[in-house]
């Protein structure tokens, strides 16, 4: 599961899982030009981290 999944901007684009398959070989995988993928995948870990620590 790539990026796409915890992209806020999926359901607009929905991520191409043409492009994803034909470039790396696994549909599953994030959209390969997204120019988002890293940013929005960063600052999910990010959150997720933030409530974590608050839960500790």
């Amino acid at each position: 599961m790539g990026a796409c999944h915890w992209c806020e901007y999926n359901e607009l684009c929905g991520g191409s899982r043409a492009r994803a398959r034909a470039l790396t070989s696994d549909y599953m995988a994030a959209e390969p030009h997204c120019v988002l993928g890293e940013e929005v995948m960063n600052r999910h870990l990010r959150d997720l981290a933030e409530k974590e620590k608050a839960m500790s």
